[in-house]
């Protein structure tokens, strides 16, 4: 059986390094904000009960709310660990690993973020269009840094 296919995401037999690649680095930090945009999301959705009564977490991610209904603090240290686990995802010294993961992660939870600005806080499609903009940008500004000064305007006919 050949595996050569799909070593170009897989992460070097060096695992003790971390990345070196600008973007990576920089995109990791997109990532994390983009975990904690939902993170955020999720804490100011909970109703009022949650914070006495766990039992009452609202979340559709049946692994985090597994967390959620264990009380506040062990969701923290779930969270905790978990964002330390992304942060370890997105610094493999594998560039193209690394970038995959983080990518993963930016959608997962830009989808979980959109949700709430969706259904929670009732901003409908412009919600989830507007935040994809916005992180579009951002991510185009940073992975693509000579891009950004090209702008839209039209070039004169050669």
């Amino acid at each position: 059986m050949q595996t050569a296919g799909a070593a170009w995401y897989l992460p070097s037999m060096d695992t003790t390094s971390l990345t070196t690649d600008t973007i990576a680095k920089r995109l990791r930090w997109v990532m994390l904000c983009v975990i904690l945009f939902d993170f955020l999301n999720t804490c100011l959705g909970q109703p009022g009960t949650y914070w006495s009564h766990p039992e009452t977490a609202v979340e559709g991610n049946s692994l985090f709310r597994f967390f959620m209904v264990l009380g506040p603090v062990a969701f923290l240290a779930f969270e905790a660990a978990y964002i330390a686990v992304a942060l370890l995802v997105a610094s493999m010294s594998c560039r193209r690993g690394a970038l995959v993961g983080i990518m993963a992660y930016i959608f997962g939870h830009f989808y979980g973020a959109s949700t709430w600005l969706g259904n929670r806080w009732h901003l409908g499609a412009i919600g989830f269009i507007a935040y994809g903009v916005v992180l579009a940008a951002v991510i185009v500004g940073i992975a693509f840094p000579s891009a950004a000064g090209t702008g839209c305007r039209a070039s004169a006919a050669p």
